[in-house]
């Protein structure tokens, strides 16, 4: 197609950029519609599993430093209330671990939280096994 300079608008209704010649291509008739099949790997769901690992981890982490706190206040002789904070820091910390570990079976997450949640309840789990297999020793 030949441009002339200045031409007049095929109507006066219609806008010069709604002509074919200057649309883009996701505009054209011809062009593939989205199905809905498609994936977007930028923007993944995040993994409920492991957001539910994460958050039991902080829990337990926050029971963990509450136990240690009371612990050092009461100068090494915990009540039986310290005891039970202290093993439900280490029953929140197990779930957390195995809430990570089934976070990983879903298929196309993100598993940020699942990752975060595994290795701080890893370490908090295992700092509690060893500290009662010392304390279990002495």
């Amino acid at each position: 197609m030949k441009y002339k300079f200045l031409t007049p608008v095929k109507e006066k209704d219609e806008k010069i950029l709604n002509r074919p010649e200057f649309r883009a291509p996701e505009e054209d008739e011809k062009a593939p519609k989205d199905d809905g099949t498609k994936v977007n790997y930028l923007k993944k769901p995040v993994s409920e599993r492991g957001k539910m690992s994460f958050i039991l981890s902080m829990a337990g982490l926050v029971l963990f430093l509450a136990a240690l706190f009371l612990t050092y206040r009461s100068r090494g002789n915990p009540s039986m209330t310290v005891s039970a904070i202290a093993m439900s820091s280490l029953i929140f910390s197990a779930v957390s671990v195995l809430y990570g570990v089934l976070a990983f079976l879903q298929k196309n997450r993100n598993y940020l939280f699942a990752w975060i949640g595994l290795c701080a309840g890893g370490v908090e789990f295992i700092t509690w096994i060893v500290t009662i297999i010392v304390g279990a020793a002495v």
